[in-house]
């Protein structure tokens, strides 16, 4: 396959990773917001530390991904959401609490986060996260006979 066809797919694959985690970004923002009246800032935070979760037992701890995975999503995602509903937002509302006091409160929940992400994981970026896409995404498609044969690069 030329180069630039490979490029080509590669970007294609990058813009529809990117586009998809900024698609569900928005979908859980409204959501949320169209569910609880919160405009939870700290959504992006939450996903964060269910990632560095995910890292933690699958390259950590050694468990399988699907394990990984499965507590992490069903578990661990709708404990987080459980908790700062009941101990965070649910008693402004209670107390009758303007939308600034729940802004602040998920802005506060949001710091709390990312500095106890920060304290257990350290700073930065990890290079060992766990593989979710094999290094040739495209190479499964080769069964497809609409697919472009492999040359010799």
């Amino acid at each position: 396959m030329p180069l630039m066809s490979t490029f080509t797919y590669d970007l294609t694959l990058a813009g529809l990773s990117v586009g998809s985690a900024a698609a569900l970004t928005g979908i859980g923002l409204i959501v949320t917001y169209r569910a609880t009246g919160v405009l939870n800032f700290a959504h992006g935070a939450i996903a964060m530390v269910c990632a560095y979760v995910l890292r933690q037992c699958v390259v950590g701890w050694g468990w399988p991904l699907w394990l990984g995975a499965v507590v992490t999503l069903l578990f661990l995602a709708p404990g987080i959401g459980v908790a700062l509903e009941r101990f965070a937002f649910r008693p402004l509302a209670v107390l009758g609490g303007d939308p600034a006091q729940t802004l602040v409160a998920s802005i506060g929940v949001f710091v709390l986060l990312v500095g106890g992400a920060a304290l257990v994981w350290g700073q930065g970026a990890r290079d060992d996260a766990p593989e979710l896409v094999p290094a040739d995404p495209w190479g499964s498609w080769r069964w497809c006979s609409c697919w472009p044969p492999e040359s010799g690069r």
